[in-house]
């Protein structure tokens, strides 16, 4: 059996040294602090806290201000981060709460500290986070119990506190990798949302997943109840994807792209099942715009720039148009610059993005060949449409 290896001990904060020495030792090498001290306590946990600061700052922000304990030994860059956690908690509204795989907590302090809560509830199966999370998550409700195996236990609760299923939202995020390699299948995936759902929202009306950005739309869409889907954006990347099922919902899900920006504002567009089929062309007009990452998720591009008056490229997912469009943070506009032959672009051009599409050579084959140094204010986009292969040089606006 493999050796459990040393965690961050919440004991070791117990007064103020801790957050002293810490703050001593802020610009110090992480490296050369662990030689020195080792697997000692309590400087293991407080060193543990210097490098999550110093590799997260931006992910978890606020948390650092609230003298957060981050575990080690834990992918941190796979946690939801503050800006995700506070946009689910928005999508909550009951007065109770239940975190079901609640991992380091951010999703549950988010929800914990949403206005109206009465109370809220995070579960972890990992015995450690657990008692990290009895520190960070002081005013919830805490368990260390297999997720599957609550059901009688928060049905007691339930009926301690009078709590009706309308007033409880449960939200799970399921492990993705329990059997080694990466599910993008909620088949796959752990606690099994499709086997258990049916529970799940006899307990509370309202249940709240988070999945993969790589899974399907079409399989969310098929769980039982669901009302909603969120394919959500942040830092210019898709980072989730999240289904909200409700008991008596009967219609179709509305299907949302949702950009998060900074100050909590979020960018929302919400797609119409009935919206008419957007036009193609094989012409390159004045203009190009790309999706965003969550816009090309949800699908939502069709509809919204399709209504702007674009048109789609018959290769890949860009529009052109010959008006330039309103800015908007669910795209990217380019100008465009020039339009050649492969590798005969006449506009001189030290650095630029590179992009194929449909192309059949590799960007960094295209790059070596045309001497270009990575850049963003330019792009060259490598096209293939149809039959004819050229490239074309195009200012990024945004």
């Amino acid at each position: 059996m493999a050796q459990r290896q040393q965690q961050v001990n919440p004991n070791d904060f117990q007064d103020s040294a801790a957050w002293e020495w810490i703050a001593e030792h802020e610009g110090f090498s992480i490296a050369d602090l662990r030689l020195k001290y080792g697997l000692e306590r309590p400087y293991f946990s407080w060193i543990s806290q210097l490098e999550a600061k110093r590799e997260y700052t931006r992910k978890f922000g606020p948390l650092f201000e609230k003298q957060w304990l981050f575990p080690t030994g834990v992918p941190l860059e796979q946690s939801s981060s503050y800006a995700t956690a506070w946009f689910k908690a928005a999508l909550v509204t009951t007065p109770y709460s239940i975190d079901l795989c609640a991992g380091m907590g951010i999703d549950s302090y988010a929800l914990s500290q949403r206005e109206g809560l009465k109370q809220h509830w995070a579960n972890e199966l990992n015995p450690d986070l657990a008692q990290l999370l009895q520190h960070n998550l002081a005013t919830s409700k805490v368990s260390c119990t297999p997720a599957e195996e609550l059901f009688e236990a928060i049905e007691a609760w339930k009926q301690v506190l009078s709590i009706s299923a309308t007033e409880l939202t449960i939200y799970i995020d399921p492990d993705r990798r329990a059997r080694g390699n990466k599910a993008h299948s909620i088949e796959h995936t752990v606690p099994n949302l499709p086997s258990l759902q049916g529970k799940w929202l006899e307990c509370a009306h309202t249940l709240v997943s988070k999945h993969s950005p790589m899974a399907s739309l079409e399989e969310l869409s098929q769980l039982r109840g669901c009302s909603a889907i969120y394919a959500v954006e942040f830092l210019g990347e898709c980072k989730e994807l999240l289904c909200v099922q409700r008991k008596d919902w009967v219609a179709a899900p509305e299907i949302h792209t949702a950009v998060i920006l900074e100050k909590k504002e979020v960018r929302l567009f919400t797609s119409s099942s009935t919206a008419p089929a957007v036009a193609h062309t094989d012409l390159i007009h004045t203009f190009l715009i790309q999706p965003g990452p969550a816009l090309s998720k949800s699908g939502g591009h069709k509809e919204l720039l399709g209504g702007l008056g674009a048109k789609k490229l018959v290769t890949g997912n860009i529009y052109t148009s010959a008006q330039m469009p309103a800015r908007n943070e669910l795209y990217v506009r380019y100008e465009v610059i020039e339009i050649a032959k492969p590798y005969k672009i006449q506009t001189p051009v030290e650095r630029a993005a590179i992009e194929r599409i449909g192309f059949p050579e590799h960007p960094g084959l295209i790059r070596k060949k045309l001497k270009v140094k990575e850049g963003r204010e330019m792009k060259i986009f490598a096209m293939k449409l149809g039959n004819q292969k050229q490239m074309i040089l195009a200012r990024r606006l945004d």
